[in-house]
């Protein structure tokens, strides 16, 4: 068996004291030979090995020269595994047995002591038991409609994909051993700034890259991101730990992606679909409770991030999203947001660092004592700009005010100017057209949610406007948001709205 650690004899190199330990290796990649048939184990290898010396100056990995697998008295030296999950590995009943042997030795409840990259997909239910709550990094690529791992690790297509894991993968292994040696310094650097608290939810594999960016960030800003434990396959332990991640958190970050991912159990809800409703349920109960003698005092908000010009792989998810983007629950602390990466970097930065003296919530809402208007706020997207302007200007001929939402500042700044805009204006016009129909049922939601954001009372007069034909769905009939059809530049749908809100 061709397998297991790379071999490094104490003369070859100084061993840093930062990783000496109880442990004799630090690390045990676990992987079925058929995986490395044309190098790409041992390829993966040396740059992972790479990495980790940029990290700690040195690093012990092992593997057995002669082809043996190890025995479970060498697995209970090992500090850490990395299994390497294929459909191979699932078959390879050696790294099966490696796997139950390295459990039987290893306290796996505290310390992240197990972890798993995928070199291919393998569905959850034909893992091991032990590695189906993992979260993983993959190191494949979809090609021509089929899953192939990724072969040029320096290749201009897939470099990013590729480094960001790796590098990801290695800080975690680094983080995971300095825990393991309980070094002071180490200790009371990773809890000098963690004032803050956010819960980062686990999302789909479609996402995980942008989830690894987000949590590099978080963390570079000195904020404690949970989960960090390893999440248990019992359902009922499961959604124990992850109240309990969010009863600790003051800001909940939600990635919601193309995938709906797979079902916890037959006929169940998705990991990424708990999770929301759990963060929902939590934020609705502080909210039931505000201002009574349960009160906790305690702030905390949910933040659902959703990329440009989504597309879903199943109905299923489909429905999921307009769930998210219809309901309102819990509504006066959510956001939901269909933004650029780094504009929601740039948002979280403003709410968790550059805006700490003030309530997070506020940062948001931006509430003001400006005085009503009998202006009309017209929303729309920058890829609209060029249509919706022709509208402003008709309503500008009719001498009317017309409030327009900004592009030129940052995204923190743009949202402070578009709830300013929903405070005081008398009606509002939403422009449907390139952008996605997701992003009509988040700035609808916007509409209804006013009140939070301190309007004196609700939004009366409410339009989407399009030169499409599309049918009001039951949800904008049920909150009295009248639809617009403009056909040939023709605005007598839009003059008879007016003469309405007079």
């Amino acid at each position: 068996m061709n397998r297991c650690i790379l071999e490094r004899n104490s003369h070859f190199f100084y061993v840093n004291k930062l990783f000496m330990s109880n442990y004799a290796y630090d690390i045990y990649l676990n992987y079925s030979p058929k995986d490395n048939t044309d190098g790409w184990v041992e390829r993966f290898l040396k740059v992972l090995e790479q990495s980790l010396l940029q990290l700690s100056g040195t690093i012990r990995i092992l593997r057995y020269a002669n082809g043996e697998s190890p025995t479970a008295h060498t697995l209970s030296q090992v500090a850490i595994m990395l299994c390497v999950v294929s459909p191979n590995f699932n078959n390879d009943k050696n790294c099966i047995e490696d796997l139950d042997n390295f459990l039987q030795s290893a306290s796996l409840k505290k310390e992240r002591r197990l972890l798993k990259i995928f070199k291919l997909p393998t569905p959850i239910h034909l893992q091991h038991s032990a590695l189906q709550n993992l979260s993983a990094h993959h190191f494949y690529k979809e090609q021509e409609g089929e899953f192939v791992p990724i072969q040029d690790f320096f290749g201009k297509e897939t470099e990013k994909i590729f480094w960001v894991q790796i590098l990801d993968l290695a800080q975690e292994i680094y983080i995971g051993l300095q825990k393991l040696q309980q070094r002071k310094d180490f200790i009371q650097k990773t809890t000098l700034q963690t004032s803050k608290v956010v819960f980062l939810a686990h999302t789909t594999e479609d996402l995980q890259i942008e989830r690894n960016l987000l949590k590099r960030e978080l963390q570079k800003w000195g904020c404690l991101v949970l989960p960090q434990e390893n999440l248990p396959q019992n359902l009922l332990e499961l959604e124990n730990l992850l109240k309990a991640d969010l009863e600790r958190s003051e800001l909940a970050i939600h990635l919601i992606g193309s995938k709906y991912g797979e079902p916890l159990r037959e006929e169940g809800v998705s990991l990424a679909e708990l999770q929301n409703n759990l963060s929902a349920e939590y934020n609705a109960m502080l909210l039931a409770t505000k201002n009574s003698i349960y009160d906790s005092r305690k702030n905390f908000m949910r933040v659902l991030w959703m990329p440009l010009h989504l597309k879903f792989d199943s109905e299923k998810q489909r429905v999921f999203v307009d769930n998210l983007t219809q309901g309102t629950e819990a509504a006066e602390a959510t956001e939901i947001l269909q933004v650029p990466l780094e504009d929601l970097k740039k948002m979280l930065k403003k709410i968790l660092i550059e805006s700490e003296q003030e309530d997070p919530l506020n940062v948001l809402k931006h509430t003001t004592d400006l005085v009503k208007s009998e202006a009309i706020y017209l929303i729309y997207d920058l890829i609209d700009k060029e249509d919706a302007q022709k509208i402003a200007d008709f309503l500008k001929n009719q001498g009317i005010e017309v409030l327009e939402p900004s592009f030129s500042d940052t995204l923190v700044d743009s949202r402070k100017t578009h709830i300013q805009n929903l405070i005081v204006c008398k009606a509002a016009y939403i422009y449907y057209g390139k952008i996605s129909r997701q992003w009509v049922a988040t700035k609808i939601l916007d509409l209804l949610k006013a009140p939070g954001f301190g309007r004196e009372k609700p939004l009366q007069h409410k339009f989407v406007i399009s030169k499409y034909e599309f049918q009001p769905d039951e949800f904008m009939q049920r909150n009295q948001i009248k639809s617009i059809i403009l056909k040939d530049n023709l605005w007598t749908g839009l003059l008879e709205t007016l003469r309405s809100i007079q």
